[in-house]
């Protein structure tokens, strides 16, 4: 089954003469190269889509609910035992992955929640109250690398007063 992954080779190309022009110093014109390469796909429809993630709140349940709030009729595809066959198909290697009507896999579970936050009207127009929502979102990260070296029968715990509580503790400033 071939795949297109953001407009195939066309993107590909482009994205990577973009790159080299970074590489060869010449920012405004790279910036121009991909600015035409987003204002390309930016009527793309979501309706008819397919997010697929496993049969669990995970990574996908924002975006689950972002295409709900945003009116998006798509698909909420969950799988596990399949898992191994779809993994090699998949942009990352992982999930979960949203496939577009026209065939396009985007894949990476924030990059999809910023779009269909994006679409839903949930993101900031404003660059610089974008990134303070990419800074939180990427904060995320952190936040289960703290849960996942707590030790289960500590966690409740150490969301009082500990390490977990701690990092809580930068989100919420922030808020």
């Amino acid at each position: 089954m071939s795949e297109k992954y953001l407009d195939q080779q066309g993107l590909r190309t482009a994205l990577t003469q973009a790159v080299k022009t970074v590489v060869l110093e010449k920012p405004a014109d790279a910036r121009a190269t991909v600015a035409g390469m987003l204002l390309q796909s930016a009527g793309t429809p979501l309706n008819g889509s397919t997010l697929t993630y496993f049969p669990l709140a995970g990574r996908a349940e924002a975006s689950r609910l972002a295409l709900f709030m945003a009116g998006i009729d798509f698909v909420d595809k969950r799988i596990y035992a399949e898992w191994g066959d779809f993994k090699p198909t998949t942009p990352w290697g992982g999930m979960p992955t949203l496939a577009l009507p026209d065939g396009t896999v985007l894949g990476q579970g924030r990059a999809i929640l910023r779009l269909a936050g994006k679409r839903a009207g949930l993101y900031p127009a404003d660059d610089i109250a974008a990134c303070k929502v990419d800074g939180l979102l990427d904060a995320l990260d952190d936040v289960f690398s703290v849960i996942s070296k707590v030790p289960k029968e500590e966690r409740e715990e150490s969301a009082k007063s500990g390490t977990i509580a701690e990092i809580f503790g930068k989100i919420e400033v922030r808020l």
